[in-house]
């Protein structure tokens, strides 16, 4: 008993170490093709995860694996403090970059002392020193360029990865080390955003202004919301950026109504709504905007057309315009012509003659073993209705649509002789009927004349 219990305990013991060894392959794996792809930042992160989650299994490894993270890790630091000593200008900016997250990377997991001792090599406010300063001097180079949002956008990508990882560190308990820093670098990010703001600003682009301004006191608002006065910036920018929008939309507005159509009365609508949006009621807009989003609707009545069409046609104008019951309110009538030839063709006999084996009882009741030979007499009819539609647009327009299809239905009868099997019995379809097939027609006309009904839509809604 004792021996077999040894057994079992080996063998569990086997399976388990063979679950870590699995385990912490595949973790390694993933960081080995993260390594390959340069993805240097990548593969320490899963490595230090990994660890940070399991830390017994530190143990596990083997020592030449430990040793080959170790030389890894060196490598990776090696490189990006080779860009940012002696790099280009560009290099220095992505090595400091990697250093400074490589620093929070290795203080934010524990696991990281087995592999490397970078934090006690390399000083974080150092390496962000310098690394602003590369900020500030490529900036600066390209201050001249008229597009400014490339340089809004380049300030985002060197500061943001970097704020946001500190906040999370801060977070975890870590806020008397990291404030200085994230306070020094937010207010860097912060002055750039306000400087580029107020180029914006200089330049009349208020709209860009105001969404940089209101950036730089979000950026900065853990020390002072307000820092030089980018939240009341923000405020006046907007007013005036949202004024200037509002006199814009107006105007668009105005120049719609004067090309006197329903479209354009609803166009001129929708910009009169725009301008009371940015500027509530903003000189008369709300009026204007109730005004001629009643003198665009367009009523319309339609006479004599399939319940599947009337009912696309409705749901289609249903934001542009109004429903009649008469013809005598509607700007537009739509009348709909529809002729039907309903006629039956009657198929030929087709005679098919089988042979079959199977079991019978004899006068004795007992099964025996029979031949069958008899014939099956198919006969399959076909009902078509041939569709003619003709769809007019009269009122304030003139246009006509056509077209035509068929819709069919075969139905069969099956007759046998001979010595036929009990399991076989005749059938006898019937056609559906003259009524029947023309609803199967009118609810298929939707189809049909989908493209026609597109264009009468179109053609109204133009209108």
């Amino acid at each position: 008993m004792c021996v077999e219990r040894l057994v079992k305990n080996m063998k569990k013991i086997f399976l388990m170490l063979l679950l870590i060894f699995c385990v912490i392959s595949c973790e390694l794996k993933k960081a080995q093709e993260a390594y390959d792809r340069k993805e240097y930042l990548e593969s320490m992160k899963i490595v230090l995860k990994y660890f940070e989650k399991n830390p017994h299994k530190l143990q596990k490894i083997k020592p030449d694996v430990k040793n080959d993270l170790i030389a890894k890790f060196s490598n990776i630091v090696s490189i990006y403090e080779r860009k940012a000593y002696n790099g280009t200008p560009d290099e220095k900016i992505e090595g400091y970059s990697s250093l400074g997250q490589i620093y929070m990377l290795v203080d934010k997991y524990s696991a990281s002392h087995e592999f490397t001792n970078f934090t006690r090599e390399h000083n974080l406010n150092s390496i962000y020193d310098n690394y602003e300063s590369l900020i500030s001097q490529k900036i600066q180079d390209n201050m001249s360029w008229e597009n400014y949002e490339n340089i809004y956008q380049t300030v985002k990508k060197y500061y943001n990865e970097h704020i946001e990882f500190m906040e999370e560190l801060m977070n975890s308990g870590k806020m008397t080390f990291y404030r200085e820093v994230h306070e020094k670098m937010s207010r860097s990010k912060a002055d750039k955003l306000i400087d580029i703001a107020q180029r914006f600003e200089n330049s009349g682009n208020y709209r860009n202004a105001e969404k940089l301004y209101l950036d730089a006191s979000k950026t900065y608002s853990r020390y002072d919301e307000n820092y030089r006065q980018a939240k009341t910036r923000y405020y006046e920018t907007k007013q005036r950026a949202d004024l200037i929008d509002a006199e814009k939309s107006y105007n668009l507005g105005l120049a719609e109504v004067r090309k006197n159509t329903k479209s354009s009365y609803r166009k001129a609508a929708n910009y009169f709504e725009e301008a009371a949006k940015f500027v509530p009621n903003y000189r008369d807009s709300k009026e204007l905007a109730r005004k001629y989003e009643s003198m665009g609707n367009v009523d319309y009545y339609i006479s004599g057309c399939p319940t599947s069409l009337e009912n696309h046609i409705a749901t289609s104008l249903s934001k542009i315009g109004n429903k009649r019951m008469s013809s005598g309110y509607a700007d537009v009538v739509i009348s709909c012509d529809v002729d039907t030839n309903y006629k039956i063709s009657k198929g030929y006999p087709r005679t098919q003659r089988h042979s079959e084996i199977g079991q019978v009882r004899d006068k004795n009741g007992m099964y025996v073993t029979k031949q069958f030979i008899f014939e099956d007499i198919k006969t399959v009819s076909t009902e078509t209705i041939d569709v003619r539609y003709r769809i007019s647009l009269s009122g304030l327009t003139n246009r006509s649509f056509s077209g035509n299809f068929s819709v069919s239905n075969d139905f069969s009868e099956i007759n046998y002789r001979g010595d036929v099997p009990e399991k076989y019995k005749s059938l006898k379809e019937y056609p559906l009927g003259k009524d029947e097939m023309k609803k199967k027609a009118y609810k298929t006309m939707l189809d049909k004349a989908h493209t026609d009904l597109e264009e009468i839509i179109k053609v109204i809604k133009n209108l």
